[in-house]
């Protein structure tokens, strides 16, 4: 038998325990006795510890006097306890996942007591070949430059776990590896499987307690109030199932969100999605997690969701990584702050001096993307401008999708005759793999678009420097088709060809109230039961905002026959946009393009009321409305930024300017891809940054925020 260390360290021989870390029962907080170890991880307490004792091996919980211990305390004690353990190594917190990947045999028990809690590093040895010490600084160097979770601190005191196949008779480490292995205090050991029918542990950081193997996921601060509920995979075998991250680090000011490592999840051929870090909307059922719905009154009257929604599931069987829920609007309504956000903090908008407005409802699903390079997407949802509004305000990749295109059971409705699936992310590519991984026909199985069109019922944009940028981005669009825009008009055509009988009304008198109705009549009766169970529990009717009773009251005074009476209108319009402007090719995925306006031009302070006006569009015939009651996709795209005036940081800042166009029902990925395309062939940059500015200011020649700034100067 290969001996479990190769390499016989004699610092390891000082290895002892450290604690499990926090065990819980409910509200209440007691902790495991603690034992100290040389390495540099450090367990988390939230009160006072027991003393450490001096003679590790007689380690025992202190007893105050008058406290028994009862014939089958032991028992109760494994069946009432819940443990989770937070440790530091290095300067960064990890959350350890109870679940074991591994145990290693008995006879390491020596080594490794029970109650260790050690840093590890696990690599593919090479078959029949020596470890190295070229090596494994190769495979220690790929970890650091693909990850996140691992750090240089994993092998520092810490283990390498070299991982073997179940036939290797022999297992070699040259001189020049146990010298150096020595000289920093690292443990090496072997480990294989105990049958053919064991698989390999990825590769990365793992961390021992005792003989078990753990995962760590590294602890992140959610500085920018952008999460509702941290989530965690459950533990019960249940793929699809959750339980909130129970955990606190730093300095304690931030909740946390933990992550795992993306050496974990290599990107394969049945799970393209491996490893993406996703976050969702509070709209999203998750089992075993609760919904709030950005309300207090909600969250207090039901428990978690027993079911996770289809979308997330899809998801999940391809990988992705579901990080936690996201703050919303209450019951999904555009609660903006300063005077409109009650019952929750309304996130932090990181672009700019900070101090924007997140816009839209899905504002935390922004905040997240815009904000944390730990995240790579996130969900939200689309009724009327809920994930092209904050694309805007955030400067990010965006998708509102074809209504009915994705799966949308387990998702809280808001209306059912407008309610899309939307997407986010820092660059197209993330947005085109969830795409293709749902199903989405591509831009190389279509034909390019044979029409693009300019809608002047909308176009020019008030702000001549964000107009300015869009018709840059026209003239990308229009290089890489290889056709020129056509300017048309809704209204005008409509009085030319609309529909028989209705013709003699203009296209606004006719959609005056084709998106009041649905919008408000569904957005109250959605929460009919909602009311009534929560006015049987608690006695009395639930706390809405301001804003949210104004929205509700329009509700009530909406009659099914008027809703209904929107609903044939909608239709009636769709079908005449359909023939007119959008008529679908025979291959039923390619067809003609629309231009529309989307975005503030500059500076959007969130401490500033808005000033008094409407607050629901007067007609669907509006720019955020139109493509909700046409049903059909629209992609958001980052093309540049606007310079203000910050009275927030007293210095010239930068607002994100976003161009963005519409299609045929079904062309969800072509769109953004067609963008990113035309965007790469011109040379404009197509990946958005964290923080303050979306790109790096003049990051490229032709980028007409650079033309816009050069001709500022000349002026």
């Amino acid at each position: 038998m290969i001996p479990f260390f190769n390499v016989r360290i004699k610092p390891w021989r000082r290895l002892v325990a450290i604690s499990l870390a926090v065990l819980t029962i409910r509200a209440s907080t007691c902790f495991a006795s603690t034992l100290w170890t040389r390495s540099s991880i450090k367990p988390h307490f939230s009160t006072e510890t027991f003393p450490r004792p001096k003679n590790p091996s007689a380690i025992r919980l202190n007893q105050p006097e008058h406290f028994v211990i009862m014939d089958g305390f032991k028992e109760l004690h494994k069946s009432a306890l819940k443990q989770y353990c937070v440790v530091e190594i290095g300067s960064v917190a990890y959350f350890v996942r109870n679940r074991v990947e591994k145990t290693l045999p008995e006879e390491y028990t020596s080594v490794l007591p029970p109650l260790s809690i050690v840093p590890a590093v696990l690599i593919n040895a090479q078959a029949g070949s020596p470890i190295t010490r070229d090596f494994l600084e190769k495979s220690i160097s790929t970890f650091s430059a693909i990850d996140d979770v691992f750090t240089l601190d994993f092998i520092k005191n810490g283990i390498i776990i070299a991982q073997v196949g179940r036939d290797e008779t022999s297992t070699q480490v040259s001189s020049e590896l146990q010298n150096y292995l020595t000289s920093k205090n690292i443990g090496l050991l072997f480990s294989r499987p105990t049958s053919h029918l064991e698989a390999p542990l990825p590769q990365g950081p793992y961390v021992l307690r005792g003989r078990n193997i753990h995962q760590p996921w590294r602890l992140y601060e959610d500085h920018l109030r952008a999460f509702v509920t941290a989530v965690f995979p459950a533990d019960d075998g249940n793929p699809h199932g959750f339980q909130p991250l129970r955990a606190g680090a730093y300095n304690g000011l931030y909740p946390v969100v933990a992550v795992p490592s993306r050496i974990y999840y290599p990107a394969t051929k049945d799970k393209p999605l491996n490893g993406k870090r996703i976050t969702v909307k509070d709209i999203y059922f998750l089992a075993g997690i609760k919904k709030t719905l950005g309300s207090r009154a909600y969250t207090e009257c039901y428990g978690p969701d027993e079911e996770t929604s289809q979308f997330i599931q899809e998801l999940i069987d391809q990988g992705a990584i579901i990080l936690g829920k996201t703050k919303m609007g209450a019951y999904a309504g555009s609660e903006i702050p300063p005077e409109k956000c009650i019952d929750y903090f309304a996130p932090w908008n990181p672009r700019g001096d900070g101090y924007q407005g997140p816009s839209g409802s899905s504002s935390g699903a922004g905040a997240t993307v815009a904000g944390y390079d730990w995240v790579d997407l996130s969900l939200g949802g689309d009724t009327s401008g809920s994930i092209r509004m904050p694309a805007a305000s955030y400067g990010l990749w965006g998708l509102k999708g074809t209504d009915q295109a994705f799966p949308m059971k387990n998702i809280m409705p808001n209306v059912e005759a407008f309610d899309s699936i939307g997407i986010l992310g820092r660059s197209p590519q993330e947005l085109v793999n969830i795409l293709k991984a749902s199903g989405f026909a591509s831009l190389s199985q279509a034909k390019l678009p044979s029409k693009i069109y300019y809608l002047t019922d909308w176009f020019p944009m008030k702000n001549d420097a964000q107009q300015a940028m869009v018709e840059s981005f026209l003239k990308i669009l229009e290089n890489y088709i290889g056709i020129k825009h056509e300017k048309v008009s809704i209204a005008a055509e409509w009085l030319k060809s609309g529909p028989e009988g209705v013709r003699h009304l203009t296209v606004v008198e006719f959609l005056e109230k084709t998106g009041y109705y649905p919008n408000h009549y569904d957005g109250y009766h959605v929460y009919d039961k909602f009311r009534s169970d929560y006015q049987k529990k608690f006695g009395k009717k639930p706390y809405t905002s301001p804003f949210m009773e104004r929205r509700w009251n329009r509700g009530k005074e909406s009659s099914p026959e008027n809703r209904q009476r929107s609903i044939d209108e909608m239709k009636v319009f769709r079908d005449w946009i359909f023939k007119t402007f959008l008529e679908t090719e025979a291959d039923g995925i390619s067809g003609p393009i629309m231009l529309i306006p989307l975005g503030r031009p500059g500076n959007n302070p969130r401490d500033v009321v808005p000033p008094a006006g409407p607050e629901f569009a007067p007609t669907a015939y509006d720019s955020i409305f139109f493509s909700s009651v046409v049903g059909i996709p629209q992609a958001i795209i980052p093309i540049g930024q606007n310079p203000y005036q910050s009275r927030a940081s007293g210095n010239t800042e930068y607002a994100p300017i976003v161009a963005s166009f519409a299609g045929v029902r079904g062309s969800d990925l072509i769109l953004i891809e067609l963008a990113q395309k035309a965007l790469e062939r011109a040379g404009w940059p197509t990946i958005v940054q964290t923080g303050p500015n979306i790109f790096d200011l003049g990051e490229s020649q032709n980028h007409p925020e650079r033309i816009i700034r050069e001709t500022s100067k000349l002026s």
